[in-house]
């Protein structure tokens, strides 16, 4: 990749140890480079160096983060897990609130 390029690219997916990427940019796998974004809502920005795990000839990649700071991780984590908690259907989230309440 072409140091200093800025490639714009959708996120498919994220996860705390990288993420799915649609882009025009044909990339490589183990290819690395940094990527940032922004979480919907939250304020600060991610900047990480990841590593392209696999890629196909329509766009799609899955890429590794190769570090992210304490702060980044912890950040991370707490948004992916509201997002979970979000997506559980509320007779299910009743259940797993009486099973906590009991231990």
């Amino acid at each position: 990749m072409a140091e200093g390029k800025e490639i714009e690219s959708q996120t498919v997916n994220i996860g705390e140890g990288g993420m799915g990427l649609q882009t025009s940019h044909p990339f490589k796998t183990k290819e690395q480079a940094l990527v940032q974004f922004t979480l919907p809502g939250q304020p600060s920005q991610f900047s990480a160096e990841l590593d392209v795990c696999w890629c196909d000839p329509s766009g799609r990649l899955g890429v590794r983060f190769l570090a992210l700071s304490a702060q980044q991780k912890s950040g991370l984590r707490e948004w992916l897990s509201a997002r979970f908690e979000e997506s559980i259907p509320e007779r299910v989230a009743v259940h797993f609130r009486k099973s906590a309440a009991k231990r």
